[in-house]
């Protein structure tokens, strides 16, 4: 035999050892798993992940879901920045949750609300919200410049 068959041989003969190897060892970690039943490892805590699906959680309207995913970011990383936007996120929901509870009754109270008194329910939270955000120190607006500057620039370059 040449010495190239001899090689080529010798390469298969390793990759099919290989292969063997390779399924034995999947079958012994089959049979492993069936005969101990391992439980999956928990997945990491990752901070951004979670003020993700908060965040989808508020915007579906669930803020129940997602105040318990706030409370928890908070609890596993506090001292954060994450742990504060959180914070902020949280204050949000709890609010929009106490707003929708006023305007819409829950089934076991079965009030049956006119059109008209759901308007007026809404229309006082709006009044409400806006007396809030009005008592909020507000942020000075930078100064307009003077048109004339640019001009009076010009002027001096020329």
């Amino acid at each position: 035999m040449s010495t190239q068959r001899k090689i080529k041989s010798y390469q298969t003969l390793i990759v099919i050892l290989f292969l063997t190897f390779i399924i034995f060892v999947f079958l012994l970690n089959n049979i492993y798993a069936k005969d101990k039943e391992i439980e999956p490892k928990p997945l990491p805590f990752h901070p951004e992940t979670y003020l993700i699906m908060g965040l989808k959680y508020a915007n579906k309207g669930q803020y129940d879901e997602a105040i318990k995913i706030f409370q928890e970011i908070i609890e596993k990383s506090p001292n954060t920045e994450i742990a504060k936007s959180s914070q902020k996120f949280l204050d949000k929901v709890k609010l929009k949750k106490e707003n929708q509870s006023k305007i819409m009754p829950s089934i076991k109270e079965e009030k049956n609300l006119s059109i008209e008194e759901i308007r007026a329910n809404v229309n006082k939270l709006r009044q409400e919200n806006l007396k809030k955000i009005k008592a909020k120190p507000q942020k000075k607006e930078a100064p307009v410049p003077n048109k004339d500057l640019k001009k009076r620039w010009k002027e001096k370059r020329k």
